[in-house]
């Protein structure tokens, strides 16, 4: 996790930008990509539904959301 202390940002707000076009997929945290990845079986993905934002269970832990913007690519 060399690093990570630099990019994420404790007790503030970070900038997290999630780019889905097509089977690719890219999460950037504070400007910087941290994990790209390609569906390889895009044809079992669903075109439409539900979008959650979700925490997982375990060590007790927050999380708080603000500015949620969702755009379609062209």
């Amino acid at each position: 996790q060399e690093g990570y202390e630099k990019l994420f940002r404790l007790n503030d707000w970070n900038d997290v930008v999630i780019l889905a076009e097509g089977a690719r997929i890219r999460h950037y945290l504070n400007g910087r990509l941290i994990l790209e990845c390609v569906d390889n079986h895009p044809q079992l993905a669903r075109r439409e539904g539900i979008l959650a934002l979700q925490i997982h269970a375990g060590t007790p832990m927050w999380v708080e959301y603000k500015n949620i913007r969702l755009r379609t690519i062209e």
